[in-house]
């Protein structure tokens, strides 16, 4: 179910990451009509075709905007964190999308921190640090560092 030379939907609010050298993935987003989005798309900047991940009933994060996102592992996995979708529902899960296998992998549960509007960037491989956000009751200026370690986020660290 490619979907080959289709195109998203127009959107704002997702997040966009290169992969495998050519490709970048973009995920979720919302419209102006305040629609959230769920959906994971490939555009491929040599080809410029866009196509749809070939997994779509598989595990993935749903749908939301505001979220942030880095890549590690030299481009074989890319981290996203956070964000809101509809009626304002705030996430606190890590997801990693597997450039490799182009599919999604629910990480870790995080219990506090920022959620929607963080922004993030990767430290190293294994780490990202998210800056800001609004945490439901008030816009924030700290920052988070989320790590891959097992199945879990290592660390949560105000700076």
């Amino acid at each position: 179910n490619n979907m080959k030379n289709k195109m998203p939907a127009p959107r704002a609010g997702h997040v966009a990451e290169l992969i495998n050298g050519r490709q970048m993935v973009v995920h979720g987003g919302f419209d102006d009509g305040a629609c959230h989005y769920g959906d994971t798309w490939l555009f491929d900047t040599v080809s410029y075709e866009w196509a749809r991940i070939p997994y779509p009933n598989e595990p993935a994060p749903c749908a939301r905007e505001s979220h942030a996102s880095s890549v590690l592992h030299g481009g074989g996995v890319v981290m996203v964190y956070g964000g809101n979708g509809d009626s304002g529902h705030f996430f606190y899960r890590l997801w990693m999308f597997y450039s490799g296998k182009l599919r999604w992998s629910n990480w870790a549960q995080c219990v506090a921190g920022p959620s929607s509007g963080v922004r993030g960037a990767r430290m190293d491989d294994e780490r990202m640090v998210v800056v800001g956000g609004d945490s439901g009751f008030a816009y924030l200026n700290d920052a988070h560092v989320l790590e891959m370690s097992g199945a879990q986020v290592a660390g949560r660290v105000k700076m």
